[in-house]
C-alpha cells in the first residue's frame, strides 16, 4: 500500500473543494497544473472566473444541497448562511477563493491586463 501524497491530484478535486486549492485549473481540454500554465493563460482563466462567478456559486450551492441531504439542522444553517454570503456577491467571493489568488500570484503585471488597483487588493503588488 502506497502512503496517500500529500499534493492534491485532479481526482482529490470535486465540486465541493474545486475552489479551496490553488494546484489545479479545470478547462475545456482536461486538468492542467496552474504551475504548467502561461502567465497569459493564468490572467484569462482568473478573469473568466470573474466572470462567471455568479453562476460557478449556483452551480456550488447546488453540489452543497445535494450532499446536505441527510445532515443536521445546524450544519444546514451553517452551509445556507454561507451561501447566502456568496450568493449576495459572487465577485467578491471568486477573487478570494485559494483558486483564484493561485492563478494571480506571482504574476508580473502585464500591459492592463490586471488593473493596480486588483493586484493591492489581492496584496500582490
Amino acid at each position: 500500500m502506497t502512503a496517500p501524497s500529500a499534493k492534491p491530484s485532479p481526482a482529490d478535486v470535486d465540486a465541493i473543494n474545486y475552489y479551496d486549492q490553488g494546484e489545479w485549473w479545470k478547462s475545456q481540454a482536461g486538468w492542467i497544473r496552474i504551475a504548467d500554465m502561461t502567465a497569459d493563460h493564468r490572467r484569462h482563466a482568473a478573469a473568466f472566473m470573474k466572470r462567471t462567478a455568479a453562476g460557478r456559486e449556483d452551480r456550488l450551492a447546488w453540489a452543497e444541497h445535494a450532499i446536505l441531504t441527510d445532515a443536521p439542522d445546524e450544519v444546514v444553517d451553517s452551509f445556507m448562511t454561507e451561501q447566502d454570503r456568496r450568493a449576495d456577491d459572487p465577485e467578491a467571493w471568486i477573487v478570494g477563493t485559494a483558486l483564484y489568488r493561485a492563478l494571480l500570484a506571482d504574476l508580473p503585471k502585464a500591459d492592463g491586463a490586471i488593473p493596480d488597483e486588483l493586484f493591492v487588493r489581492m496584496g500582490l503588488s
